[in-house]
């Protein structure tokens, strides 16, 4: 965090361009973008405020992950109409997949929705294994 909050010094007390905050910092002129860039997402000002933790910072800037499932970007398909249609001849995974990624191009890759149908067919149709011993 002392390094983000030198780029920030830099940056706004300095002036100093991207490219020379990397030189004299001696990281990447991308990881000082992307500080730069995530601050100005969470609309941080300098100065910073004295109250700001370290901890504080990390958070604004590098927040918790949202499960993917919860994502509002990315929509999860209708699994149903998906299995009904799988059924069909000639009808693969792959199809609905590129179809899923026509209508939301910022979707989810074809991984993931194979491995979500496998999970969400699991809780729909639950199987019972049962082992018979012989006499």
């Amino acid at each position: 965090m002392r390094r983000i909050r030198e780029v920030f010094g830099l940056k706004h007390v300095q002036g100093l361009l991207e490219r020379a905050i990397a030189r004299t910092i001696d990281i990447s002129n991308g990881v000082v973008h992307g500080y730069l860039r995530r601050a100005g997402a969470v609309g941080l000002s300098w100065p910073l405020a004295d109250s700001l933790t370290n901890e504080d910072f990390e958070l604004l800037l590098f927040p918790a992950p949202r499960a993917a499932s919860q994502s509002p970007q990315r929509p999860v398909s209708d699994w149903f109409y998906v299995e009904k249609e799988l059924r069909r001849r000639n009808v693969t995974r792959l199809f609905f997949w590129d179809e899923y990624r026509n209508a939301h191009l910022d979707g989810f890759g074809y991984k993931w929705f194979c491995t979500t149908y496998e999970a969400w067919k699991r809780r729909v149709h639950p199987s019972m294994r049962q082992i018979h011993l012989g006499d």
